[in-house]
């Protein structure tokens, strides 16, 4: 059963729809929720001087060798650094390890492939830090988790020791495919979603494994780890992707959570079932980069 802070949060949710915002209006909101939210206690926060796009790093007291790049979510119109530190930071102390947060450019002022390139600039960083590529993971949420897997699939650089993907987004060209009036799920704004995909694509064609990285090559990928709530909009999609995966012969933990709404783990740490699910994403992490 949900937690009585999730029956809250849906019941106001269900009682408040979110009002008909532009991006501006939408990345300020989200991104002052991201500041309200609580850090864990003896969080080390930094802001590396030579990264290629701005970005967070945050290290939890007695952090073990490895990073973590998590790609925040947000449809590739919204979502910042300051709308995801808080996630990020209770997934490094989960993880017992630094997790790098950052900004890439979003659609519609930087269609497809300026996030992708971000993303990849952000890993080649990394690397040339001379960190070990079997030492970092890749992580995101919803959209960020789709970076991340593209990161993976298409840079032509070392293998990642694992990718961490929460809600994610991974075929914008099936979910382009739908009616939004038919979605059931009623928790996301179905049509707003749909503008912002075609936003980030612009020109480029849907079904682009980079764009939509649910219908990439699976050959060769590193351990993947898959969570996402059974009724949300792009659950389909995402087990098909992970069970093509693992049916492959790839290394894949599907965790799926009855009662949950798209992300939540956005609302680390006031849901426990936010705080849990980072735990299992960080408890993956920590296996595959020991």
């Amino acid at each position: 059963m949900a937690s009585e802070e999730f029956q809250k949060l849906a019941a106001y949710m269900a009682a408040n729809p979110m009002p008909k915002l532009g991006n501006a209006e939408m990345r300020e909101q989200m991104a002052a929720f991201g500041r309200r939210a609580k850090l864990p206690e003896g969080m080390t926060v930094e802001t590396p001087a030579d990264a290629p796009v701005p970005a967070r790093m945050l290290t939890p007291a007695g952090a073990e060798d490895g990073l973590i790049l998590f790609a925040h979510g947000g449809g590739f119109t919204l979502g910042s650094i300051e709308s995801h530190a808080h996630v990020a930071a209770w997934l490094a102390e989960a993880a017992g390890r630094a997790v790098l947060v950052f900004d890439y450019r979003l659609a519609p002022e930087h269609p497809f492939p300026a996030a992708l390139d971000d993303c990849r600039a952000i890993y080649r960083w990394a690397l040339d830090r001379g960190i070990a590529p079997r030492r970092i993971a890749l992580a995101g949420d919803s959209a960020g988790a789709n970076l991340s897997l593209s990161v993976a699939m298409n840079q032509g650089l070392a293998r990642p020791g694992a990718i961490a993907m929460l809600s994610p987004s991974l075929d914008l060209a099936a979910y382009l495919a739908l009616d939004p009036a038919e979605i059931s799920d009623k928790s996301v704004d179905a049509a707003g979603i749909a503008d912002g995909f075609r936003d980030y694509i612009g020109g480029a064609d849907a079904e682009d494994p980079r764009i939509s990285p649910g219908r990439g090559d699976v050959a060769g990928l590193p351990p993947l780890f898959v969570q996402l709530a059974k009724h949300e909009v792009f659950a389909p999609d995402a087990l098909a992707f992970a069970e093509r995966a693992k049916a492959a012969g790839g290394l894949v933990e599907i965790d799926v959570w009855d009662e949950m709404t798209h992300d939540w783990h956005w609302y680390a740490p006031r849901l426990p079932e936010a705080r849990e699910a980072l735990e299992r994403a960080a408890a993956f992490i920590r296996h595959h980069l020991a």
